[in-house]
């Protein structure tokens, strides 16, 4: 990956971040997968709470590091191991899902995590084939729906195309368009409620 290349990515993955921003206002936030740690800081300034966390304990360590004085608290566990004696408000999810070794778990334990009517955030990878980020493999708007159904949530589907201009901005709010299907490579956002039906 080339330096411009990596820059849009960095870009991209920091407006995903600002599209969760109106659900987590005043909400007790999870950002799972966290990773670097700004995301999670970002979510921290409009959210009641906001703890952030990742299987790799060096990016934990650097994210407590970096961005701790803002962030309730910054943790070291892979989301299918973590409590779900309290869960959150709001959970955060970006681009985690298609890195673990089962999603169907992942996503179970994701939506154990959301409070009964609370909201699940997640942005996945669609049609963008196996590469350097390591993707167990190409998922496409059909594979996920599959991995959706039959939880009793209700979702809808934002689409964010890769690379050239990322989104309009208004009142620090993204303006993604929902779609019900992909139109080329990019990723799916979805906004998963829990307690509508």
């Amino acid at each position: 990956m080339n330096f411009d290349s990596a820059i849009v990515t960095i870009q991209q993955h920091l407006v995903r971040y600002v599209w969760a921003l109106k659900w987590c206002v005043g909400k007790r936030v999870l950002d799972a997968g966290c990773g670097a740690g700004y995301g999670t800081w970002l979510l921290a300034h409009v959210a009641r709470e906001a703890i952030g966390i990742d299987c790799a304990a060096e990016a934990v360590a650097k994210a407590q590091e970096r961005y701790g004085a803002g962030v309730k608290a910054f943790r070291a566990h892979r989301i299918e191991d973590i409590g779900t004696q309290h869960p959150f408000d709001t959970v955060v999810c970006l681009e985690v899902l298609e890195h673990l070794d089962d999603m169907e778990v992942g996503l179970a334990k994701l939506l154990e995590l959301t409070a009964p009517d609370g909201t699940l955030l997640l942005s996945v990878p669609v049609r963008q084939g196996l590469n350097a980020w390591h993707h167990g493999r190409d998922y496409s708007v059909a594979d996920w729906d599959a991995l959706m159904a039959g939880r009793g949530v209700e979702q809808t589907r934002f689409y964010q195309p890769c690379g050239g201009e990322v989104a309009s901005f208004s009142n620090c709010e993204i303006q993604y368009r929902t779609t019900s299907t992909e139109t080329a490579d990019g990723y799916s956002l979805y906004v998963v409620k829990k307690g509508l039906s």
